[in-house]
């Protein structure tokens, strides 16, 4: 069964696991240098906050934002961390 992937964004662990299990790592490689430049730097202080976080408390923080809580954990954790990020700038 093959499965589209298409390359309009940074492929996910699934998608490289499913590139790299069938020789695609030219196009792997070739999305990672695409997309890495647009990965945010977040504020290492925000990162351990972030980390130290229990999934209910995860979940208090995304509610307290008014953020979505769609996705498993470490994109929820994601999502907290870059908002965080960004209004701790602005």
């Amino acid at each position: 069964m093959s499965k589209v992937i298409k390359s309009d964004h940074a492929f996910t662990e699934d998608e490289i696991r499913y590139l790299l299990d069938r020789n695609q790592t030219r196009l792997v490689a070739e999305n990672a240098a695409q997309f890495q430049a647009e990965k945010p730097q977040i504020d290492p202080e925000i990162v351990r906050f972030i980390r130290s976080l229990s999934d209910e408390e995860v979940a208090k923080e995304l509610a307290t934002h008014g953020l979505s809580k769609d996705g498993d954990l470490k994109a929820q954790k994601y999502r907290l961390a870059t908002w965080l990020d960004e209004n701790q700038k602005g």
